[in-house]
């Protein structure tokens, strides 16, 4: 039986990733006879062999189902009226009424793909027996040059922040992969596919602090020469020097912490952050530093129960963290996304501004209004505090970009003094 999996194309350069959920899912169908094809349209217009498929999939989020029904509709006047059409993906599990109130008959794929395949009846599966994803379905190459590949090393969160809807998509409990396991699959993909540049995909890579440091330990050991990322915010308050020196050592050279509030009382009362403190947010970024570090941090405002002083003194945080060393501090407002905590508190309390089915809307939540209001503020205020933010944020990037094309300058203009000068050019002229 052929089975063809498909990714619709982003309009955005940061979903530019590979399609990870789908070369994952490839592993598991081929274990166990299938024909598998992906259709990564991010990377390629042709459409074609889709047809001849039993079965296709489409993997999805909230922003892409009105595409996605397109296709479906143009598959079944093409001849595929009697072949089986599936979709998953983040907004399928989150809502998964809402999301076929959309696409009408066809079958969902709710919780990991990896149960639907094993014909589990459940939403999420033992983690711990790990196939190798099937890279060589796509253009790998293309994304060894750019992003790097992705490498998962745990699925699921444990913990209970306000706006997150990580225990929707991936459950509760946090399933780790075997360190030994990580290591054999890293040492396989940088062999087989020449690759050196990975990025982890966990949704909290640090829960366990002595699993990470043993995992860091054995990549020294196994002396990969790596460059090593993690996009998704990380615990704080569970990294410490000899940890943070020990992710340096392993080749790490970017990676976000889940700051959230530059407030002591939100971190506890509002969002519920496990233990973590503002100091300890400052210990890391300032760590860094000194190890020479790339750290970012992610902050949120504009949630019930935060008022809008708090909400200013988390953006001078922002500001101070930058100060101190940190590359960027993202400051976004606050998203009520179906299945959260700040969802139900929105919807009980009357706080929404736009119709609850309006919430299933990847482009309106993210088109930078604020959907929340409450007694203690406006939307607006919060939109003007963000834009603050935001405006700081991209000033201090454009530095940090100015200075190491300073840095670097000499070795830079003799091998490419055009292409260094054409940068020069372009960082002055964001910046004036």
């Amino acid at each position: 039986m052929k089975v063809s999996l498909v990714r619709l194309p982003f309009t955005t350069e940061s979903k530019l990733f590979p399609p990870f959920g789908l070369v994952n899912l490839a592993s598991y169908l081929e274990e166990r006879g299938y024909e598998v094809g992906i259709c990564d349209l991010q990377t390629r217009h042709s459409f074609g062999e889709v047809l001849e498929s039993q079965v296709v999939g489409f993997t999805c989020f909230s922003s892409q189902l009105s595409h996605v029904k397109a296709y479906i509709n143009y598959l079944r006047q093409h001849g595929l009226k009697h072949s089986k059409i599936m979709v998953g993906g983040p907004c399928v599990t989150a809502h998964p009424e809402k999301t076929r109130e959309i696409l009408g008959d066809v079958e969902l794929v709710v919780g990991d793909g990896e149960c639907w395949i094993r014909n589990e009846d459940r939403k999420f599966y033992d983690f711990k027996n790990h196939l190798i994803p099937s890279w060589n379905l796509i253009d790998y190459r293309r994304y060894v040059r750019t992003t790097g590949l992705a490498v998962e090393t745990s699925r699921g969160c444990p913990f209970n922040c306000v706006f997150c809807s990580a225990h929707v998509i991936s459950g509760r409990k946090w399933r780790p992969r075997a360190v030994d396991d990580v290591i054999s699959e890293i040492k396989y993909l940088k062999r087989k596919y020449h690759c050196r540049t990975f990025y982890f995909t966990d949704d909290n890579a640090t829960v366990n602090p002595d699993r990470w440091t043993e995992l860091m330990r054995q990549i020294i050991e196994a002396d990969l020469n790596l460059n090593l990322y993690i996009p998704e915010g990380i615990q704080a308050h569970h990294l410490d020097f000899e940890t943070l020196q020990l992710m340096k050592q392993a080749g790490f050279k970017h990676f976000f912490i889940g700051a959230e509030s530059g407030v002591q009382r939100v971190l506890d009362a509002v969002i519920d952050k496990g233990g973590l403190t503002v100091e300890q947010t400052q210990k890391v970024v300032e760590i860094c530093r000194k190890l020479k570090l790339q750290v970012s941090c992610f902050f949120i405002i504009g949630m019930p129960g935060e008022t809008l002083e708090e909400a200013r003194q988390t953006v001078k945080f922002a500001q101070k963290m930058r100060e101190s060393g940190a590359y960027s501090c993202m400051v976004r407002n606050a998203l009520p996304i179906l299945g959260t905590r700040l969802c139900r508190q929105c919807l009980e309390n009357s706080y929404l501004t736009v119709p609850e089915k309006a919430l299933c809307d990847y482009n309106l939540l993210h088109s930078g209004k604020h959907f929340i209001s409450t007694p203690e503020w406006s939307p607006q205020q919060i939109e003007e505090l963000v834009g603050k933010a935001q405006k700081q944020d991209s000033q201090h990037i454009l530095f940090h970009k100015k200075q190491h094309l300073l840095t670097h300058g000499v070795v830079n203009l003799i091998r490419q003094p055009k292409e260094t000068l054409r940068r020069l050019r372009q960082l002055t002229k964001k910046s004036i």
